[in-house]
């Protein structure tokens, strides 16, 4: 468990000196493996913010997978142009 740990780049949203997301990568695989965002700070643009990180981190690829049921996240990505 360490070993793949160890490969995830962490970044971490924070308002009012609390956490309220965080993206979790791996850049050397152009893989976005996380995005969170707190349930009561969604549509503030924080998962937006968390993904230009990652774009910023993977410029020429990114590489994610999220549930079919999971439509919120789809029509997040979707809008992103995923």
């Amino acid at each position: 468990m360490q070993e793949a740990a160890a490969r995830w780049d962490i970044y971490l949203a924070e308002a009012d000196g609390k956490l309220v997301g965080f993206l979790a990568l791996v850049a050397t695989e152009n893989q976005l493996d996380q995005i969170f965002v707190a349930p009561e700070k969604k549509g503030m643009g924080i998962g937006t913010a968390l993904l230009d990180v990652a774009r910023q981190k993977m410029p020429e690829r990114i590489v994610l997978w999220t549930s079919a049921e999971n439509a919120r996240a789809r029509q997040f990505y979707e809008q992103a142009g995923f």
